[in-house]
């Protein structure tokens, strides 16, 4: 961020302490499993300028700067405006995860991930038992462990 803008009217440094704390949230949460790095960084970032009271626009400029969109010229960079929009929703999605942890899962959506989970299991089962019915096939031997000798 200090060298993308280098006309900011506050320390940059300031941001560290919040965002620190705020990586020490994350760790502690499942953001880490759901989300990629480069977001979960970005996030702190927010979370540093939103705990300081800066103006949303902060993050929003660095973001455009970020993409190479600075100046929005005859409505070139649409869809990059738009992308930055979607990302500035997805850094709320991830603060509030870590601030107030994952929604609890409805009756509806624990049934569709156990049911998709046993057809995955279904799957494997019937492709090692496809593997195994192919002609040339040889089970591998098991390693032995040392100490249970």
């Amino acid at each position: 961020m200090k060298t993308r803008m280098l006309l900011l009217n506050f320390n940059v440094e300031t941001i560290r302490e919040p965002a620190d704390q705020f990586f020490r949230k994350a760790l502690l949460s499942d953001v880490m499993l759901m989300y990629p790095p480069s977001q979960i960084a970005l996030a702190a970032l927010k979370y540093g300028l939103d705990s300081l009271g800066k103006s949303p626009d902060v993050l929003a400029e660095f973001l455009q700067k970020l993409m190479g969109v600075e100046d929005d010229w005859k409505g070139m960079h649409g869809d990059a405006l738009q992308t930055i929009d979607k990302l500035i929703v997805r850094l709320n999605d991830i603060i509030e995860v870590v601030n107030n942890g994952a929604k609890p899962l409805t009756a509806e959506e624990h049934a569709s991930i156990q049911a998709r989970t046993e057809d995955w299991a279904a799957l494997n089962l019937a492709l090692e038992e496809r593997r195994q019915s192919r002609p040339g096939y040889t089970k591998k031997e098991e390693p032995v462990d040392s100490d249970d000798e």
